[in-house]
C-alpha cells in the first residue's frame, strides 16, 4: 500500500469545486467536513460577531498521483483567491476498511 492523504481547507462553499478539480486529475473520492476557523473570531460586522466557516476535504489517493493532484489544488487556489485555501499531503502508514474501487 502506497497511499497519501491530502488535507485541504477552504472557505465554505468551495469544497465542491475543489473536489471536482481533484477528480479531473485522478482522485476518485473525497470526504468533506464542515468546520469553523479560529482566525478572525471576535471580529464584528454591523454588530454581529463573525465566525469564519470552513470546509475540510480529505482525500486518500495513490502516491503516484498525489503530487499532481496537490499541484492542481494549488493552481486552483491561485485562480480562486476567495477560496482561502490551505493544503498539505501526509503519508498513510496503515489503513483499515474497504478501499473500494480504484
Amino acid at each position: 500500500m502506497d497511499k497519501k492523504l491530502l488535507m485541504i481547507v477552504v472557505n465554505r462553499g468551495f469544497a465542491e469545486a475543489v473536489v471536482e478539480e481533484t477528480r479531473l486529475h485522478g482522485a476518485t473520492g473525497a470526504t468533506v467536513l464542515n468546520g469553523r476557523g479560529s482566525a478572525g473570531i471576535g471580529e464584528r460586522f454591523m454588530g454581529m460577531e463573525i465566525t469564519p466557516e470552513k470546509e475540510v476535504i480529505l482525500i486518500i489517493t495513490d502516491s503516484k498521483i498525489a503530487s499532481l493532484v496537490h499541484k492542481k489544488v494549488d493552481e486552483f487556489f491561485t485562480a480562486n483567491l476567495a477560496a482561502g485555501g490551505l493544503s498539505f499531503v501526509l503519508p498513510v502508514g496503515h489503513m483499515t476498511g474497504k478501499e473500494g474501487k480504484e
